[in-house]
């Protein structure tokens, strides 16, 4: 669990037995056990998680209960605070039969939080609405291990050896520094560039064959409801000894003049935007598709120069242009 520049610490004796035991069981019902465990034996850990799922403190302590039954429904998570409001989590890794209007219908005046390994996708957004929280198990890890220095002695080794476990039964993968020079880093930045569309409100779109091909390893992300549509790429051109300039990270709207790829109104911010901004330095038409580049300067320096930067200023970078772009067509 080291971090860049920080030593790595050898993993401890409970730490190996839970990363070992997920390697065995790793179910979403084992997980839900397991946590569960793990929140009956820490009181602190117990609040720090529904704090986390709910967003919100919980007032008092609440008597959690696993796998709750009531009629046909039984959550994952349910308990009432001390003030009798009542409360339940559901709990998937990959499943996708989220029970939200099932939920809805049995659980009427719960505060309800869900939790996944997946973000949504939009033909699954029905009965949201009556949900307090969507939150990602990624999210948890790395909001808990950031927070683990506040636990203390035995606690502390209880913390991490959850994480230990949480890290293999979730598939968490720590986004490491990239280096173009590296082929390894490919992955770090198809990682980083999924996490920044998704937290952005957009969901990725992996039936184009062309989002990965000979000269561009990338993908593409949309949005839509009733009104608008937007479609884009995200990626790395790796440019032919014929074309070295074209080399770089791009953002494109492919067939930007179909309204079916992209609605009017964004049409017509794509076409109002500037030459160059802060973060690109080229804008250009080609083939039906309207291309921004992230500039040079921050590209070389940042991920081709491995000296110059960590993961996290290198997804900062990613993020800088990529709202740069992104928040002027789509707003």
């Amino acid at each position: 669990m080291g971090k860049e520049g920080i030593t790595t610490v050898s993993p401890s004796i409970s730490e190996k037995l839970f990363s070992n035991i997920a390697q065995r069981l790793y179910s979403e019902n084992i997980l839900s056990d397991i946590t569960w465990a793990f929140m009956m034996s820490c009181e602190q850990f117990k609040k720090d998680f529904i704090k986390f799922c709910f967003r919100k403190e919980i007032s008092g302590s609440c008597d959690l209960k696993r796998e709750y039954q009531d009629g046909h429904s039984r959550p994952d998570f349910h308990f009432y605070d001390s003030n009798q409001n009542e409360y339940l989590l559901e709990v998937k890794i990959y499943d996708r039969n989220q029970h939200f209007s099932q939920y809805n219908r049995d659980f009427p005046n719960a505060t309800k939080a869900f939790i996944s390994n997946y973000e949504l996708r939009e033909n699954e957004k029905s009965g949201i609405q009556d949900w307090k929280a969507l939150v990602t198990w990624k999210k948890l890890y790395e909001t808990i291990e950031k927070n683990v220095k506040s636990y203390i002695g035995e606690e502390k080794q209880l913390i991490n050896s959850y994480l230990a476990y949480l890290e293999h039964t979730i598939g968490y993968r720590r986004i490491k520094k990239m280096n173009f020079s590296n082929i390894k880093s490919l992955v770090d930045f198809y990682d980083s560039i999924t996490e920044i569309g998704n937290e952005n409100g957009f969901s990725t779109y992996d039936r184009l064959a062309s989002a990965i091909s000979k000269n561009r390893y990338g993908r593409y992300f949309y949005k839509e409801d009733n009104e608008h549509v937007a479609y884009f790429w995200f990626g790395l051109w790796i440019a032919d000894e014929n074309n070295p300039s074209e080399r770089g990270i791009w953002i494109s709207f492919d067939n930007f003049k179909d309204t079916s790829w992209l609605s009017a109104t964004y049409h017509s911010n794509l076409n109002n935007m500037k030459e160059n901004g802060k973060h690109y330095t080229e804008k250009k038409i080609d083939n039906g598709n309207m291309w921004f580049k992230l500039n040079d300067t921050e590209f070389n320096n940042s991920f081709i120069d491995s000296t110059a930067s960590t993961s996290e200023q290198q997804k900062q970078i990613l993020r800088e242009f990529f709202h740069e772009v992104i928040d002027e067509v789509i707003k």
